[in-house]
């Protein structure tokens, strides 16, 4: 009897600490095992941010500042239009993937203030990383997406990007792309049993 009181009093106190503020819920939110439902509308505009992203690093590829910021202004305009509301899914993962859109917003508008292609790429290491944690967040499953490493990026502190081919252009060191541009993972939902359709 006196242990199915402690297990009573057990259960109690773990009901009421589950009831954590939602940016606490947030961060314990699984990445995998989450039915999520995406309307076409959120697809399209994800399909759509992507194709900013690629942009955005193509000209960092490059190394032109002015097309840098007009591909940094576009992606920004994308990132803040997502609509993360028409996802079907529990609200801390929402919150979580809502905050991924806002720190990419702020290091966008970081970038658009620096002066120097260096400090750019910084801003573009923050950007990619963020993003790769909101398409794993939202499961996006339009396309199989890349993501590399390059060891000597950012003063040899090494930095990751996201590519849509399997070999891509290092937007950190473009004139060592070939050399410098490791496959890490490649994220693929497209036949996750986890995202309904």
């Amino acid at each position: 009897m006196k242990n199915l009181f402690l297990i009573g009093i057990l259960a109690f106190l773990i009901g009421c600490g589950s009831e954590n503020d939602p940016k606490e819920q947030a961060v314990l939110a699984p990445l995998a095992h989450i039915n999520i439902a995406a309307s076409d509308t959120f697809q399209q505009s994800f399909l759509q941010l992507m194709e900013g992203y690629y942009t955005l690093s193509d000209h960092f590829s490059a190394g032109s500042e002015t097309a840098i910021e007009d591909a940094a202004k576009a992606f920004k305009m994308l990132v803040d239009s997502l609509p993360i509301e028409s996802l079907q899914a529990d609200t801390s993962l929402m919150f979580t993937a809502r905050s991924y859109t806002e720190g990419i917003s702020a290091e966008l508008e970081g970038l658009l203030g620096e002066k120097g292609l260096d400090k750019k790429r910084m801003a573009l290491q923050m950007i990619s990383d963020q993003l790769y944690e909101l398409i794993r967040t939202v499961q996006y499953n339009g396309s199989v997406i890349y993501h590399f490493y390059c060891t000597q990026a950012i003063d040899d502190q090494g930095a990751y990007w996201l590519g849509k081919l399997s070999a891509g252009k290092n937007p950190y060191l473009p004139a060592e792309s070939a050399e410098c541009a490791e496959l890490k993972d490649s994220i693929d939902y497209r036949n996750s049993k986890y995202f309904i359709k």
